[in-house]
């Protein structure tokens, strides 16, 4: 059908059905198969207009134009009702090459509120609506808070590599198959309770604490609790804490980190149950800093456990455990032993991250270059010295207004969304720029 009608993701039919929000990874994908086809195979329309004219094309191509139609597409044809067929389709997938579990999560759950809210925010709300059944009010909320969150979690697109800006989405791509789907079907599922330290979604939906949506009433608070969480990672919200995704999203080589993207959600939702963003403030820029001195750790972890979920307990826990040694006041190097001597974690290693020599400069080492170079002169906050996500600058009155600041250059200063908002507010007390790059005895001297 898609070569017949040459539209493999990026035509007219399909960004009608999807509003013309069709990301530009698809576009680059339509475009590429349409010119492997045509090297491969030709156009439907090239062979169409060989077989009516034979006598002035190449043989070669009337040859495949008048093969084209040989063969049946054999199709299996399931005696029954939709149930029989849904039985069968499970039954297919699950031989050869299996269908992805989180995958098949979804679609045996497609009426839960967890499934449809995951695939209303990957497409923006947009798209075949899995909640046409619900009434028109609750389907427009549905559709306005999917697009709300899917601007947060993936604009602006992922630029292609080498990488020369870290204006960077959130949550990665949001076209690469099954993965970007299956994160945010992770993030919903932790955003809701249904994934908790230590307990994974089970495969089996009967086996889950889900039902299935009859009103779209529990979809919608699905909705506003991955919001309130993704306002929290990045935006200009007052409650935004505005997390550079280069340092909490993304490693040396611009490549995305699912699993870092799941456990700052957990320590969002941990920092949220302790009212602890005010002390997380106080020590967000050292636990920084950290992280980008150690992000070879974050790598263990997940080369440890696997991808996404299976890495969540552990690189989680070891958030914490960074969060409260910087707290105590310890330093980078002797945090570092710290972990190392903990069984949970005896298998970091610290090494150089220094890159194989080769006479041309590839691809990684530009990225990892400009990352580099570019994180090191990032905007950073006033009020806590971290790093400021160029998508959630506030811009605060040093002096404050009722004070008679007044609004010039000179008393105006960019810091986080939270910064200026709450913790300027709430607590205030002044912030010292981190000492995490001394060695230890020379903090305790």
């Amino acid at each position: 059908m898609a070569w017949a009608r040459d539209g493999y993701g990026d035509r007219a039919a399909l960004r009608a059905f999807f509003e013309n929000i069709i990301p530009p990874e698809q576009e680059e994908a339509g475009t590429k198969t349409r010119n492997l086809i045509k090297k491969l195979v030709g156009s439907y329309e090239s062979l169409q207009a060989a077989a009516r004219h034979p006598e002035n094309t190449d043989q070669v191509i009337v040859t495949r134009a008048r093969n084209a139609d040989l063969f049946e597409i054999p199709l299996l044809w399931v005696v029954g009702d939709a149930k029989k067929a849904e039985e069968s389709f499970y039954r297919i997938n699950s031989k050869a090459v299996a269908i992805d579990q989180t995958e098949l999560r979804i679609i045996k759950s497609r009426k839960n509120p967890s499934a449809i809210v995951a695939r209303a925010i990957i497409k923006g709300g947009v798209g075949h609506e899995y909640w046409s059944a619900f009434e028109e009010d609750a389907r427009t909320e549905i559709k306005d808070l999917a697009k709300l969150i899917h601007e947060i979690l993936f604009i602006p697109p992922m630029p292609k590599s080498p990488l020369n800006t870290l204006d960077l989405p959130i949550a990665g791509r949001s076209y690469s198959g099954g993965e970007s789907l299956g994160l945010i079907f992770d993030f919903v599922s932790l955003a809701n309770g249904l994934v908790t330290a230590k307990k994974a979604p089970p495969n089996d939906p009967a086996k889950s604490k889900e039902t299935e949506d009859v009103d779209g009433k529990q979809t919608i608070a699905y909705l506003k609790n991955v919001k309130r969480i993704g306002q929290r990672l990045s935006g200009k919200h007052p409650s935004s804490l505005g997390l550079h995704p280069a340092v909490y999203f993304y490693g040396i080589t611009g490549r995305y980190q699912p699993t870092a993207f799941l456990a700052t959600i957990g320590l969002i939702q941990h920092l949220e149950s302790k009212n602890g963003f005010n002390w997380f403030t106080q020590h967000r820029a050292a636990f920084e800093e950290f992280l980008l001195r150690y992000r070879y750790f974050t790598n263990q972890i997940v080369s440890q456990f696997g991808g996404r979920l299976k890495s969540y307990d552990a690189l989680l826990s070891f958030y914490k455990l960074v969060l409260s040694e910087i707290a105590e006041g310890n330093a980078a190097d002797e945090i570092a032993k710290r972990l190392q001597e903990l069984n949970e974690f005896r298998y970091l290693k610290e090494r150089d991250e220094t890159t194989t020599a080769r006479a041309d400069i590839s691809t990684v080492i530009k990225t990892v270059t400009y990352v580099r170079e570019a994180i090191e002169t990032a905007i950073r906050c006033k009020i806590c010295h971290a790093r400021i996500s160029p998508r959630s600058i506030s811009y605060d009155h040093i002096q404050r207004r009722e004070d008679g600041g007044m609004g010039d250059p000179q008393n105006t200063q960019m810091t986080h969304p939270y910064c200026n908002s709450t913790y300027k507010e709430t607590d205030g007390t002044p912030i010292a720029m981190p000492l995490i790059f001394k060695r230890a005895e020379t903090v305790k001297a």
